[in-house]
């Protein structure tokens, strides 16, 4: 067969096909007519949710005159919400001896404490005389405490003689108490008051060390300005 007797397209090795592939409207409506039930519930889902969507809910009034107001759903309030994880589960977590690593503490020096900001204030102990002026209030709280029970108890002592009676015997019974407990506090807190005192006892010679160790820089104002 000569090539010019070929239709245009075909190959010259190969005969042509007499009859040509034509897609009919019958195979498309029986690929619809044969599809599943699940192709079509997702068919139907997708375009109600496109429809949602596009139509929000509106207001509208009822045949009663009752109105509909749409709210939006508030989602709960929790702490996991705002919580992230980093995903460094093994941040803070060794696996090895060799991993932790004890940090040596600085030893400081007599000369870096000297020159400390207001080291000579520390040294003689103004806290310590806080601490004691307040344990005194205390003590003298207390003492007007007990000399109100004394006066009290003797008040109630010349009844007593008089008649037997089981309420003033219970009441004299809690005022000895009371008053043994004052006297058991201004007891320990005076002596609390002594131990702390005695912290001070050094006072003169750690100030002693503190100006002799600290180096004071005085530089007058000519020598700035030379320096400037």
């Amino acid at each position: 067969m000569p090539t010019s007797d070929l239709p245009p397209g075909a190959s010259p090795r190969k005969k042509p096909r007499k009859q040509q592939h034509v897609i009919s409207t019958e195979e498309g409506d029986m690929m619809e007519t044969h599809s599943t039930d699940d192709e079509k519930s997702t068919a139907k889902s997708l375009s109600v949710k496109t429809e949602k969507r596009k139509s929000p809910p509106k207001e509208y009034i009822d045949e009663e005159g009752v109105r509909y107001v749409p709210v939006r759903p508030r989602p709960p309030i929790t702490l996991l919400r705002h919580y992230r994880n980093p995903w460094k589960a093994a941040y803070h977590h060794f696996q090895r001896y060799s991993d932790v690593r004890v940090k040596e503490e600085k030893k400081a020096m007599l000369q870096e404490i000297a020159n400390q900001k207001g080291v000579s204030c520390r040294a003689q102990g103004w806290k310590v005389h806080l601490c004691a002026a307040q344990l005194l209030q205390l003590t003298n709280l207390e003492h007007d405490v007990y000399e109100r029970l004394t006066n009290l108890q003797e008040g109630i002592i010349p009844k007593k003689k008089a008649a037997t009676d089981d309420d003033l015997h219970r009441i004299n019974e809690l005022i000895q108490g009371n008053m043994q407990r004052c006297k058991l506090v201004m007891d320990q807190i005076s002596e609390a008051r002594d131990s702390m005192l005695k912290v001070l006892d050094h006072k003169d010679r750690v100030l002693k060390l503190l100006n002799k160790n600290g180096t004071v820089k005085k530089v007058s104002k000519l020598k700035r300005k030379e320096k400037a």
